[in-house]
């Protein structure tokens, strides 16, 4: 299961030695989202010689993804994530979250994705969302290159609709669903170095 939200903090942030100790404590932590970002952001700001009060985790630095997992756009889609998805799943040990959990047998897989990040890993770092015509053959050039792979959508009448949706969701979740097929024929590997940080801060798969 591929999830489009960041599942850990800069480690700066972080005060459990674990991840899974994170996730555990994260909801006691934080009454809410507002305190959450405020939370990060005066964490931040006590760390000397930083250069910005959104920090971002070693992933962040290698997938490209756009923004801080507290930042304005971001932080109540990773409250929310954190908090309603992930601490419940490891609560009751119903799932595995890679590669900060290890995978066991009968546990479903959870992985991070970023669908912007899923498309510059392709050489597509495309800006699809929007209602102008650059904007529409955007989402048709993504498209065809995600089709052109092996991803299949046979059905007419959904390509057509995935194409208009101005928002661009659509066209994020096959992305999404795409970069989680990766990672599954890949074995879930860890492209590159293994940065000790992702154990605690989270990975995000392209």
């Amino acid at each position: 299961m591929g999830l489009d939200f960041p599942f850990g903090l800069p480690h700066e942030l972080v005060g459990e030695g674990t991840w899974q100790e994170f996730a555990l404590a994260f909801p006691g932590l934080h009454p809410g989202p507002e305190e959450f970002k405020n939370r990060c952001l005066q964490a931040a700001r006590r760390i000397p010689d930083r250069k910005k009060d959104e920090l971002k985790r070693a992933t962040d630095f290698k997938a490209r993804t756009p923004f801080s997992p507290y930042n304005l756009r971001l932080f109540r889609q990773t409250y929310y994530g954190i908090r309603d998805i992930l601490r419940p799943l490891v609560e009751r040990d119903q799932a595995r979250v890679l590669p900060m959990q290890a995978p066991a047998g009968g546990k479903a897989i959870v992985v991070e994705i970023c669908p912007r990040s899923a498309l510059i890993a392709i050489g597509l770092g495309l800006n699809y969302a929007g209602v102008t015509a650059a904007h529409t053959e955007a989402r048709q050039q993504i498209l065809a290159a995600v089709l052109a792979g092996q991803v299949s959508i046979p059905d007419d009448a959904v390509r057509q609709a995935i194409v208009a949706d101005t928002e661009g969701d659509a066209l994020s979740s096959v992305i999404a669903a795409t970069a989680t097929f990766r990672a599954v024929r890949r074995g879930y590997a860890v492209e590159g170095e293994l940065n000790p940080r992702y154990g605690l801060e989270g990975y995000v798969y392209v």
